[in-house]
């Protein structure tokens, strides 16, 4: 300090004294910041990181220094760095005080560059920041300085990002009751939609929050799409949930979505529940030969005998299209066996990979079911069957399959 105090004046104005200055900030050392001021340091030099000075103490919650900052004529709307301005920083470090500080000087609570730099997603709005943090006074206390509850920002759900997601969003997927309660309070968009699936519900839908699903659907968000995303993963409370509101029941589409989804996902109770709800007789060919496709393609005998208990009633072509499909499944997991096994030179081991998809037990049960069943074609008939029976011999006999020279 003693150092700095007797320096030109214009030395002081090299950019070392401004990232300094900013340094100092960042730590608390409030002596080294003011000398520098008064020394002529440029009070709103720029950093790529943490911005300008004001940034930098906001972030950490440098209250005194911030105080001092402003009194001393700083700017405090100045965008720069990663965290784009010192009220935005101040609430990624989730320092309550001092954001009531930069408000009290005119910190806009909107005011932001829509950029991400380094690690800080800075596409996220101010009240995404506060939610990521999980507090509840910062939300309400950003609400009440006029923060927009329907900001567009960024959620990552699941691994992906979403683009033009809302505080509500982010809510819903990190389950903040609290949060989602005061955002809706505040006006936030119930139904407002980014990517294919993501509502706030079908978000909450595929976290399994019970508790925000619940909220939202009292506040009149739509279902559609929620229920698909409970069965995929599991989560049988909000699928009873989303039953309980009368709307999945009247939707056959989504029924059949959800019962696909439980099938190929194996969740056997939610199963149990969509087939008491879903009449197979109902439903379209293709449907429901995928239904039964869905199970056979992961050997998974649990869910196709759930699904079979239904075959009296199953439309006949339904069967023998997915006798069909696990026939070209078949086929085509051989060919691939031996194209990859010749290369090693293990050609006659390829059945080996194609049988050990295939159990037995649930060819039988398949063929169980349409055992008495006339074919009405060729294209239904005999050959998928004879290709399953084929494909059951071959597992339990460990037979070689041909390998096509071509291959």
């Amino acid at each position: 300090m003693k150092c700095l105090a007797h320096m030109p004046e214009g030395q002081l104005k090299d950019a070392r004294f401004g990232l300094l200055m900013q340094m100092a900030a960042v730590i608390g050392d409030h002596h080294c910041v003011k000398t520098l001021v008064q020394r002529g340091v440029d009070i709103d030099f720029p950093n790529s990181y943490y911005g300008t000075a004001i940034q930098a103490a906001a972030r950490f919650g440098n209250t005194t220094i911030v105080q001092y900052l402003l009194e001393a004529g700083a700017d405090v709307n100045v965008l720069h760095g990663a965290y784009d301005t010192a009220i935005r920083a101040a609430v990624r470090g989730d320092h309550f005080s001092t954001v009531k500080m930069l408000a009290g000087a005119g910190a806009d609570v909107n005011l932001h560059a829509h950029q991400g730099r380094h690690h800080e997603p800075n596409a996220r709005c101010v009240l995404q920041l506060a939610i990521l943090n999980g507090n509840p006074a910062m939300v309400e206390a950003l609400l009440s300085m006029g923060a927009n509850v329907n900001a567009p920002g960024k959620v990552d759900r699941g691994g992906f990002l979403l683009d033009q997601a809302s505080p509500l969003h982010l809510a819903a997927n990190k389950g903040h009751e609290q949060i989602a309660r005061a955002l809706i309070a505040h006006g936030a968009m119930i139904d407002h939609k980014v990517g294919e699936s993501a509502t706030p519900l079908e978000i909450a839908a595929y976290r399994g929050w019970v508790g925000i699903t619940q909220m939202l659907i009292e506040a009149g968000a739509t279902i559609k799409g929620a229920l698909r995303l409970a069965c995929c993963h599991g989560h049988l409370d909000v699928v009873h949930l989303l039953f309980g509101t009368g709307a999945v029941a009247a939707d056959t589409s989504q029924l059949y979505d959800s019962l696909n989804e439980a099938c190929h996902m194996g969740r056997y109770t939610i199963l149990d529940l969509l087939l008491t709800e879903v009449d197979l007789v109902s439903i379209n060919i293709p449907t429901c030969a995928e239904i039964l496709w869905n199970a056979l393609k992961r050997s998974d005998k649990k869910a196709l005998l759930k699904v079979l208990d239904n075959s009296a009633t199953l439309p006949v072509d339904a069967l023998y299209q997915a006798c069909t499909d696990y026939e070209d499944f078949i086929q085509e997991t051989i060919h691939k066996a031996a194209d990859r096994h010749k290369q090693k030179g293990k050609g006659g081991k390829a059945v080996d990979i194609a049988g050990s998809r295939i159990y037995p037990e649930i060819l039988e049960s398949f063929l169980s079911a349409t055992a008495n069943v006339e074919p009405r074609d060729a294209q239904y008939g005999t050959p998928s069957v004879a290709a399953l029976v084929q494909a059951m011999v071959a597992v339990r006999n460990n037979w070689k399959y041909e390998i096509p020279d071509e291959l």
